[in-house]
């Protein structure tokens, strides 16, 4: 069953969104959290909350969207008392930001709205003010800052783990048997009375017309430009590499048993007639660890980082006063 606090608690942002933008002002900078000398306010909270709230209604209802808007409520307050932590860490570490990347920062916020009027009636509608905006903006870059400075330092990847990592993963580094193919469709529904008979024989007509073309020794490109009703018309009829299972059925089982250079004959689907022309293949390989370093490294970065991340977060949870007012 669902509790009075947990109902009241997320029908509480759906009421303020239907208030006059003074009286929302006045309310939305109600403090949710003091996190040792910060706080947070309930517009911090519903910045944030606003967008994620307006998708979940198109998606869900009833006790199933209230349990999405709180789980995304607590997730969002935990995200805003961690943030603090670490800005707060940051500066009793004395990191420093730039005041005028904190400035042009802003700057493009404002010029995403048509006019400033708009821009500070927003604000207001938020319950905002410029200080708060700048405060907010600044954590951010403290954040970013301690996180490159001090917990991206120590979260080196040493070629022996990329190795490792490789070998213990060759399955994420293949790459499957690929053909590149270019692609000509005449639709059945070209007759007005879509899906008869007459539109079948109308699209078959047609496309036994654009064979010939190609049997004359006409461009597949060029052709697909002028004839193909395909999404990649536009570019030669190229629907570019391709694995198994990627394409339409019909028009993979052939492409895959076609050689480099050669068309297939007339393809039938539920949608139309196709003609395929190979012009490309791909074996089955396992990707060398050169071609992957990279990627590797940088995944193996973000893993560490985020693990010292969480690893700071807790150990500053352990001697801050966190305080949730609900």
């Amino acid at each position: 069953m669902m509790s009075k606090k947990f109902l009241s608690t997320c029908l509480a942002f759906f009421a303020l969104a239907m208030l006059p933008h003074e009286m929302r002002a006045e309310i939305v900078d109600q403090l949710v959290a003091i996190v040792n000398d910060d706080t947070i306010t309930y517009s911090e909270m519903r910045k944030v909350l606003s967008p994620i709230y307006s998708q979940y209604e198109k998606i869900y209802q009833g006790e199933e969207l209230l349990n999405k808007m709180m789980k995304a409520k607590n997730e969002v307050l935990n995200q805003l008392v961690e943030n603090k932590l670490l800005a707060q860490e940051a500066r009793r570490r004395e990191i420093e930001v730039n005041s005028k990347e904190i400035a042009e920062h802003i700057d493009r916020i404002k010029a995403r709205f048509p006019s400033v009027d708009e821009f500070e009636r927003v604000m207001a509608s938020e319950g905002m003010s410029m200080d708060q905006l700048r405060k907010s903006v600044e954590e951010q870059y403290l954040i970013r800052a301690f996180v490159q400075r001090d917990l991206a330092a120590r979260a080196v990847v040493g070629p022996g783990e990329v190795g490792d990592y490789y070998k213990k993963n060759l399955d994420k580094f293949r790459e499957e048997e690929m053909v590149q193919a270019l692609h000509i469709m005449v639709k059945k529904s070209e007759a007005p009375d879509e899906g008869s008979a007459e539109a079948a024989d109308s699209a078959f007509e047609k496309i036994k017309q654009v064979q010939q073309e190609l049997k004359k020794g006409q461009d597949f490109e060029s052709v697909a430009k002028k004839y193909s009703q395909g999404p990649e018309a536009e570019k030669g009829g190229d629907m570019g590499f391709f694995s198994h299972g990627k394409m339409l059925k019909e028009i993979e089982d052939v492409a895959f048993r076609l050689k480099v250079g050669e068309t297939s004959d007339i393809i039938k689907s539920a949608i139309g007639y196709h003609l395929v022309f190979v012009k490309a293949r791909r074996d089955s390989r396992a990707i060398p660890l050169i071609e992957v370093q990279k990627q590797i490294e940088q995944e193996l970065f973000q893993q560490r980082t985020e693990s010292l991340r969480k690893q700071t977060v807790e150990n500053l949870k352990k001697k801050a006063f966190v305080k949730i007012l609900e």
